[in-house]
């Protein structure tokens, strides 16, 4: 499992069939980041 209120900054957390089947990390997104893929596909 993994801890979300350590990270404060997280805009979005994906969840895939690896984290579920396998245990694998989520992937998550920052504010930071997200604001950066908006404005390449924007």
């Amino acid at each position: 499992m993994f801890e979300l209120p350590d990270h404060e900054d997280v805009a979005t957390i994906t969840i895939t069939e690896e984290v579920v089947a396998e245990g694998a990390e989520p992937v998550m997104l920052s504010r930071s980041e997200a604001k950066k893929l908006h404005k390449k596909t924007a």
